[in-house]
């Protein structure tokens, strides 16, 4: 017997506005077997990790690429 499943997550590649989403929700409401497609609206504090982790892994890699010369 397979596993069954009974939730989808799909994680966008950058923060969409929600009424921009509105045309693929509806269209993965209209699919079979499913209840319901809801957009979960981004909290500032995820907003602000977010952008606080990639602006410190970009400093790395500059460091890495352009190591500052000690004395």
């Amino acid at each position: 017997m397979s596993d069954r499943a009974n939730t989808i997550t799909v994680v966008l590649e950058e923060e969409t506005r929600v009424d921009d989403l509105e045309g693929l929700l509806n269209a993965i409401r209209q699919m079979r077997g499913v209840v319901t497609a809801e957009a979960d609206v981004t909290e500032v504090t995820e907003f602000y990790a977010l952008h606080q982790a990639r602006h410190e892994v970009r400093q790395q890699i500059v460091d890495v690429l352009y190591p500052r010369k000690t004395a």
